[in-house]
């Protein structure tokens, strides 16, 4: 739906035979922008849980990333080809999954004492 209103938005921009069109869907597309896309009051459940994803995901990349740049640097240093660097991405490998593990570990443990402050089992 904001793709068509883009759209609309450019013909209207570019339009010039009649200004006053352009002006009031300029107007009218000003006034659709302002609605809220996301509420997080309704979404709160899908919100969190696309943090965690999202936290994971991150991690990870940013791991294997670390990884990379430290064996493709030290290869460079020593003046190898490539051992450093495939040896350091599977660290990165390695350590992220470990990261991940303890993430989710935190987080089970975080809602298994919600569950049993609230008095479920």
């Amino acid at each position: 739906m904001y793709g068509l209103e883009f759209i609309l938005l450019l013909f209207c921009l570019f339009c010039k035979k009649n200004p006053e069109k352009r002006q009031i869907l300029s107007f009218e597309l000003m006034v659709r922008s302002k609605k809220r896309i996301f509420s997080y009051k309704t979404n709160k459940i899908w919100a969190e849980n696309l943090q965690i994803v999202m936290q994971v995901g991150l991690t990870m990349a940013g791991c294997i990333t670390f990884g990379l740049i430290a064996g493709f640097y030290l290869d460079k240093w020593i003046g190898t080809k490539g051992i450093f660097t495939v040896m350091f991405i599977l660290y990165g490998i390695v350590g992220g999954f470990y990261v991940v593990y303890r993430q989710i570990m935190d987080i089970m443990e975080e809602g298994k004492s919600e569950n049993s402050v609230n008095g479920i089992d």
